[in-house]
């Protein structure tokens, strides 16, 4: 005899209906009926159900798939057992957080149902024998943050609908049989962290979306059919920890960020532009139809030699690509290009392509026409910290090169975060700090960042530089407290240019930094108060170097003749500290990060200084070959992290991670990366994390 189906929430009616029928015996069969389904909310599988609707209704799923589910282990979802006791399950109080089922010998396909289960955080099916497709269903799952059918054998391409599991951090479909090509709607997965889709059959190129997962440690399409080329913008990853993408067809060359995952395809054609290597810079831009992905090759035309495609890149999704021509020889000359799409067909050339050393040029290429230089500037290396003079309670300098200063009248003074003898005071018309002159001398880009505090409103310097014939080679004075002003000479033979930057009044008694930058590459002059930036154009700046003499480099004091007849009505008067002096040019971005790393008013910068013992010292040997090594000290026990990054900020090398206790270490670099991987020669960043501080110091690695 049939089942009479059972209407939910009727079990009461039932129970009376039961209790009519005993005479006929009919009554236990009434009972189990009910009882069957209404299961989920007997009291036992879960407590209280008329408070937990949603893991009751959960519950109801999952019993509806337990054979479906159970595979050759079994499963103990049972009605006479509480959900949170059962295989593979972790419950909240609005439903079922977890399905825990992987390595449990399932068979048949995964269940679409699955998709009810809206409380689901943690999907694992991994390493069954599942197959089919993966149900769409899936991507209703808005609260799931893992996702592993990893290791089935799952066939079909990977539903779109996946891409709206915007709080997954997991996803793993690796070692299927899907097909296709890869979603770009995984690209709003803006939370994942790990992506392995490798070991399957997937098809098409690299999607260029996938550049804005940029929360990712681990990206995996090995052992794929995937071609084209590597998008560029996959450099942006700066997280990633682990990448590969071998076992497919990828052609064209490795973005520079990316090469150490990669070993089947040359670099894209960048080096540092701290560099010794002769350079020469190009943005390329491709103009046409499909300019998106295509791998440009840059040759020099050397006549009677042949063809030597030497230099290669990529280009983004707008045809942009950047280049850096590099070579142990003079690389100024004539260069031919070509480019090739994906499938790498040819669809542009171009000749006599003049490029320029130590200029930084950007090109149009026309595809199906010529190519063009729309503009040309001085190529601009990075800053490398020549002279530090913290002054506490002296002029020495302690960078590496040990350029002291000589203290002649200035005495030492509270400083900005109230250390006695943190700082020097000039208070007198003879107080001056004499420096030497190699300091700036041959510079041809110069970057000068300090703290001052002044009540003064008058004309006050702070450092000149001079030589024979020019009293005003290098100025850095303020005209009056609204007023600062940047004096240089121009190319050789020409006049003397300045710019003036106005500013809030300085003379408040308090403290405020200032950046100025000597940009003679493109001829300006950039001014940084208190970290906000204002440029000004100084008219003969470009390509003349700085000319100091012994005895012309003077903190304090404004020299009328060479190294003397100082003019008393624009001395210093007022307290200096934390100056530091660079070769190059610091961006926005490292001038603000310098003002935040000692600004008074960051209680983590504060407690910095004021723990005089705690610190970073310069690596030594800076520049290195093979190995340096650095030193740092604790002036209180705690958590202690030595990274370094390299200019992008990538993370190449944690050193320490650990608890130490107060007092001085060193630590020892062989210039290779957390693989042990030796890194490309270029400039490197050690940053050391310790309690209530955070210091960063520059290493150049020279090969």
């Amino acid at each position: 005899m049939a089942k009479l189906p059972i209407a939910k929430g009727r079990y009461g009616c039932y129970k009376r209906l039961a209790a009519c029928l005993l005479s006929a015996g009919l009554a236990a069969w009434v009972e189990s009926v009910a009882a069957e389904s209404n299961s989920c909310a007997n009291s036992i599988v879960v407590s209280e159900p008329q408070d937990y609707p949603g893991l009751v209704a959960d519950c109801e799923v999952l019993l509806g798939l337990r054979d479906q589910l159970a595979g050759d282990r079994g499963l103990n979802w049972s009605a006479d057992i509480p959900i949170a006791q059962w295989d593979g399950i972790a419950v909240g109080d609005s439903g079922v957080k977890t399905l825990e089922l992987g390595d449990n010998e399932l068979t048949g396909v995964i269940p679409p149902e699955l998709g009810q289960l809206s409380q689901l955080e943690w999907l694992s099916l991994y390493d069954n024998e599942l197959t089919g497709v993966i149900p769409p269903e899936l991507g209703q799952l808005s609260q799931l943050e893992w996702l592993d059918l990893g290791g089935n054998v799952l066939i079909g391409p990977i539903p779109p609908a996946l891409g709206r599991l915007n709080q997954l951090e997991w996803l793993d479909l690796s070692g299927n049989v899907l097909i296709g090509t890869i979603p770009p709607e995984l690209s709003q997965l803006i939370a994942l962290r790990g992506l392995y889709l490798y070991g399957n059959q997937l098809i098409g190129t690299i999607p260029l979306e996938l550049s804005q997962l940029t929360a990712l440690r681990g990206l995996r399409l090995d052992d794929n059919g995937l071609t084209g080329v590597i998008p560029p913008a996959l450099g942006r990853l700066t997280e990633l920890e682990e990448l590969n993408l071998d076992g497919n067809a990828l052609i064209g060359c490795t973005p520079e960020t990316l090469a150490r995952w990669v070993n089947d395809l040359p670099i894209c054609s960048q080096v540092l532009k701290e560099s010794d290597l002769a350079v020469s810079a190009m943005t390329a831009t491709v103009l046409g139809d499909e300019v998106e992905h295509l791998i440009v090759e840059f040759a020099r035309t050397i006549p009677g030699r042949q063809t030597d495609y030497a230099w290669i890149g990529v280009t983004d999704e707008f045809g942009r690509l950047e280049l850096i021509i590099s070579s142990e020889a003079p690389v100024s000359g004539y260069y031919q290009a070509r480019a090739r799409n994906a499938d790498g067909e040819m669809v542009g050339q171009w000749h006599r392509i003049f490029l320029e050393q130590d200029r930084h040029q950007s090109l149009e290429l026309t595809l199906g026409g010529g190519v063009q230089v729309v503009a040309s500037q001085m190529l601009v290396r990075g800053a490398e910290l020549i002279a530090y003079y913290p002054f506490n309670g002296h002029a020495r300098d302690v960078s590496e090169n040990e350029y002291h200063g000589i203290l002649s009248g200035p005495v030492p003074t509270w400083d900005r975060f109230g250390n006695e003898d943190g700082a020097i005071l000039f208070h007198d018309t003879n107080h001056r700090i004499d420096l030497p002159h190699q300091v700036l001398n041959g510079r041809l880009n110069v970057t000068i960042a300090f703290w001052l505090k002044t009540s003064e409103s008058g004309a006050q310097t702070i450092i000149s530089g001079a030589n024979q014939l020019n009293d005003n080679e290098y100025i850095v004075f303020f005209l009056n407290e609204s007023v600062i002003r940047f004096y240089s000479h121009g190319r050789v033979g020409g006049n003397q240019v300045w710019c003036d930057v106005e500013i809030q009044p300085i003379a408040d008694g308090t403290w405020h930094h200032f950046t100025v930058i000597r940009n003679a590459s493109l001829g300006y002059a950039d001014f940084f108060i208190d970290g906000e930036g204002d440029t000004k154009r100084c008219g003969h700046l470009a390509y003349d170097t700085l000319k100091v003499e012994a005895g012309g480099l003077i903190l304090g004091q404004d020299q009328d003749t060479f190294g003397g007849g100082f003019d008393a009505s624009q001395v210093l008067r007022g307290a200096l500290d934390d100056l530091r002096i660079y070769d190059g040019i610091l961006s926005a971005i490292e001038v603000q990060a310098l003002m935040r790393e000692s600004d008074p008013n960051d209680p983590g910068a504060a407690k910095e200084v004021t723990a005089v013992a705690s610190g970073l010292d310069p690596n030594v040997p800076n520049p290195f070959n093979a190995s340096t090594q650095i030193t740092y000290r604790l002036a209180t026990p705690g958590p202690v992290r030595l990274e370094i990054y390299n200019v992008l900020g990538q993370l190449v090398h944690t050193l320490v991670d650990e608890f130490q206790t107060a007092g001085s270490y060193q630590v020892h670099w062989d210039a290779r990366d957390q693989w042990g991987v030796p890194v490309a020669a270029g400039v490197y960043i050690s940053r050391l994390h310790y309690p209530s501080g955070v210091q960063t110091r520059r290493l150049l690695l020279l090969k």
